[in-house]
């Protein structure tokens, strides 16, 4: 943020992190542009009020807050580590940094913030990849594929 001079952040949840995070914003001259919000208990409100969500995890397996905030239409800046790029597509519905790479943080995030209707459009197609491929609907038939792949293969080795 220190790098943004023109965004503003918002961060949700509480942990052992938060009072240093919020004494180093007071140290360089940030605090007016970063609110922390705490615990949410439905985060969505937070969300709602960004252009972009920031996902600053150096690790992220899954993803469930990005999932999330694709689901509400808004454009994702990640590091690309974990199965953030199996979700998360540059130039499409959102930005990627290379792990661990804060200059590259700082870039994807200067670049989501450059354009607040190109982060919309990304943000209506991060919401269509969730709707098209994320779908409880879309998973069933994912598995049912994968099964019907195996139970021919199976039948054809146990008569084999």
């Amino acid at each position: 943020m220190a790098h943004l001079p023109g965004c503003h952040l918002v961060v949700t949840g509480d942990g052992s992190q938060r009072p240093a995070l919020e004494q180093l914003a007071r140290t360089l001259g940030i605090a007016e542009r970063v609110r922390f919000l705490g615990y949410l208990p439905d985060p969505r409100t937070a969300t709602a009020q960004v252009h972009a969500s920031v996902s600053a995890s150096r690790d992220e397996p899954l993803g469930l807050t990005i999932l999330e905030a694709m689901a509400m239409g808004r454009p994702v800046v990640a590091f690309a580590s974990g199965g953030v790029p199996e979700i998360v597509q540059p130039g499409i519905t959102g930005w990627l940094a290379p792990p661990q790479s804060e200059n590259g943080l700082v870039a994807a995030m200067r670049e989501a913030s450059r354009s607040p209707a190109m982060a919309h459009t990304m943000g209506a197609q991060a919401r269509a990849f969730i709707e098209q491929s994320c779908s409880i609907e879309t998973m069933c038939q994912h598995y049912a594929d994968a099964y019907a792949t195996l139970v021919p293969a199976r039948a054809r080795e146990q008569a084999g």
